[in-house]
């Protein structure tokens, strides 16, 4: 799904561990991830480091497989909608 997005993006995105993105995230940024921090600090994310925009593909595949996403009804759903808010137009 990932992989997916950051090609149809014109590669907005680029994959990095968890743990790198997260030392240049904003006080605010972190506390919205303290509830899933566990979840992906071993994962990859996909993140632009110049508009700060992370994603976290394997965590939605997670939440939609074990939990409920109420954002997003299926994974291509959820591939969609970040391709075309992110797309090179």
């Amino acid at each position: 799904m990932g992989e997916v997005i950051r090609k149809q993006t014109g590669s907005y995105f680029n994959w990095y561990e968890y743990d790198n993105v997260f030392i240049v995230l904003n006080e605010e940024e972190r506390d919205a991830h303290d509830n899933y921090y566990d979840i992906v600090k071993l994962q990859e994310v996909l993140y632009n480091r110049k508009t700060k925009v992370l994603s976290l593909p394997l965590y939605f595949v997670f939440q939609l497989l074990i939990k409920d996403s109420a954002s997003y009804h299926s994974v291509y759903e959820y591939g969609e909608k970040m391709i075309q808010k992110y797309a090179e137009k």
